[in-house]
Order: structure tokens, then sequence, then C-alpha cells
């Protein structure tokens, strides 16, 4: 009797296994599918991406913005360099479209009004490591343009900023964190680099009142940097921009700028800002950059009598100099600016036609 017990169980259990298999079977074919499903989901949202970039214009709200750049982030990850770089276009594009404000005069007067509150109340802070939010006139604020109210009551939201740019002047722009945040992990290695210093650099405004906000040591760091950088990515996507940021750092170094000059008359016994020179003496002894000898020639310079120096240096546009110092007070004496741009062979950024404003962004922003 027990025997045909256990058999009757056997035959229970083995059926019962049986019944279950194809159950199982099913289950493990749904959840194959599933990631297929989820797959093509994602695709069809990357295809579409670029028209919904599109889509956002001045009239959009942050919600919709911050939908696209969710979706934005997702398909970096599944797209090739190319098509990355034409998203990162065309997201600048999107938030320019996006930060378009009402320009007729009586929203500029009143932004202008408003703005000058901001300035006006010690609680604000224009470095944007400090604080992406700047407060005015609550009465002033009133009287803005509804786009100006809606841009910044949403100030610090889906990366949405009004900076302050010098002289009293305040725009609506994207923060630098968004292309590190939503961009930089899935670009490849040289074009990571560039826009973590590019962010990183523009926290806060390089110029302010033609003077320079920055210690001449900083400019000293940041040229070594896209030294470097050119250095170890000679073929980087950002070359020419990297190269430009150099190009601008050493003018900067050696020259300074109307209200920040390394010095008047570059000549012994003169003035000379005392920070600038002691960085160029520092950064003459250094053994691991071009700039060292650009810094020896200047020191050279500098501690030769002026009437030695076209001789001495053998600077060849002496002809070129005196035309271009036509407009200084002495025509009989060279321009000791245009002699030291000369022998250093410096170029400055503002005699040559920009494109790009690279202070502002984690890129180089085309004017």
């Amino acid at each position: 009797m027990m025997r045909i017990f256990n058999i009757c169980l056997l035959c229970t259990v083995f059926i019962t296994g049986c019944q279950k298999t194809p159950q199982n079977a099913i289950e493990n074919e749904q959840q194959q599918k599933q990631p297929s499903v989820k797959t093509k989901s994602a695709n069809h949202e990357c295809k579409t991406l670029s028209q919904n970039l599109e889509k956002i214009g001045r009239s959009s709200t942050v919600e919709s913005l911050t939908q696209v750049n969710t979706q934005l982030k997702k398909c970096m990850t599944q797209a090739d360099n190319t098509r990355q770089l034409k998203w990162l276009d065309d997201s600048t594009k999107m938030y320019k479209r996006f930060l378009d404000a009402d320009t007729d005069e009586k929203s500029l007067d009143a932004l202008s009004e408003y703005s000058y509150s901001i300035l006006d109340n010690e609680n604000n802070h224009s470095d944007r490591r400090t604080s992406t939010i700047q407060v005015g006139s609550q009465e002033l604020f009133k009287k803005l343009a509804k786009r100006d109210q809606y841009l910044l009551k949403h100030q610090g939201q889906a990366y949405i900023e009004f900076q302050y740019i010098g002289e009293g002047v305040f725009e609506y722009q994207r923060q630098p964190q968004y292309i590190l945040d939503i961009f930089a992990p899935a670009l490849p290695k040289d074009q990571q680099r560039f826009v973590k210093q590019m962010a990183k650099d523009n926290q806060d405004i390089l110029y302010n009142d033609a003077a320079l906000t920055i210690s001449w040591n900083e400019l000293v760091n940041r040229a070594l940097f896209w030294e470097n950088y050119l250095k170890q990515y000679p073929n980087a996507k950002f070359k020419t921009d990297a190269q430009s940021l150099l190009d601008e750092y050493r003018y900067l170094i050696f020259l300074g700028v109307d209200n920040s000059p390394v010095s008047d008359e570059f000549a012994p016994n003169t003035w000379i800002d005392p920070d600038a020179l002691a960085t160029i003496k520092a950064l003459a002894k250094r053994t691991d950059t071009d700039l060292a000898s650009t810094a020896q020639k200047f020191l050279d310079f500098i501690a030769t009598p002026i009437e030695q120096r076209s001789e001495k240096f053998q600077i060849v546009s002496d002809s070129d100099i005196h035309e271009a110092s036509a407009t200084s007070e002495s025509h009989e004496t060279p321009n000791p600016y245009e002699q030291l741009k000369s022998l250093l062979q410096l170029s400055s950024p503002w005699e040559k036609e920009r494109q790009k404003d690279c202070h502002v962004d984690a890129i180089c922003i085309q004017i």
C-alpha cells in the first residue's frame, strides 16, 4: 500500500513539474523581450531629440527645458562624437532662444533699473561659486516684462542664471555646470578636460571695467594649462579655441589691460606692477614651459634703456610701430607697448575679429 502511495506521489510531482515548465518559459521569454522594448523606446527618443531641442523657444517653460535636458543626457551615451557635438551646438542655440527676453526700449530700461538694484543689494554675490540667484528691488521687479519676471523667478533651475558681466550689466546665461552634467561624462578625454577647465575658469568674470578680476599668478596658471593641453592633445577637437585662450593669457601676463596694466612705459626706473613683475620673474626661472623664454625676454627688455632697444633686440617692425603710434603723444620715440608686443610675438585679443566668447560657458560661444 505504501509503495502505491509513493508511486502516486512521484507521479504528482512529475506532472506538477511538467505543468510549471511552460509558465517559466513564458516568463523568461517576456523578460527577454522587455529590454528590447525599452531599447526601441530609447532609440525613438534619441531620433526625435534634435526636433525636441529645436522646439524650445522664448515661450517655453522650465519644465519643458528640463524634460529635453533629461532626454539629452540619456541619449549622449548612445551617440557617436559627431552627434554629441551636434547636440552640444544645438543645446547652446536652444538656451539662446529660451533666454531671449523682450528687447523693446521700455523692457530694457526696466531690466536695467532692476539690475542696478541687484548691485545695491549687499546680500548678492556676482561669483557663481557663491550663488546663482540674484535678487533686486521687489518694486522694480513688478515693472519688468513678463518674460523677464519668469526667467528671474526660475534662476538656479534648469541651469538658468542672471549673471553679472561687468560695468553694471547683467545677462541671462546658461550655467557652465550644464555641460559638465549633461555632456562631459560621455565625451572623449580631450573634450572632457577642455570643458572642465572652462567651467572652472568661468565661474567668475575675467574682465570688469577694462580691468582684470584675477591675479597675475592665476593668469600664468591658466596659460600653463592650455600650453600643456595643446601638447598633450595636439589633435584636440577644441584645439583652435585652446590656442586662442593661450594667446590671450600670454598677452595679459606681459601687457595687461587698460585698467590693469603691467606697466606704462616698460622701462628702467619706471612704474611696473609689483605683483605682475614678481610673477614674471618666477615664470622666467621655470624649466617646464615655453613661457619662460618669453618672460626672460620681457625682463631683458624692461631693463634696457629706451634708446638702445631697437638695435639690441633687432625689432624689424619699427615702421609699423611708428605707424601704430601715430596717435601717441610722441611721434619720435617708438611706443614701448608696440615694441614689446612685437618682440614677444603677442597678439591682442581685441585687434583681431573675435567670433567667439570663451569666458561665459564651458565652451567658447559663437558671438
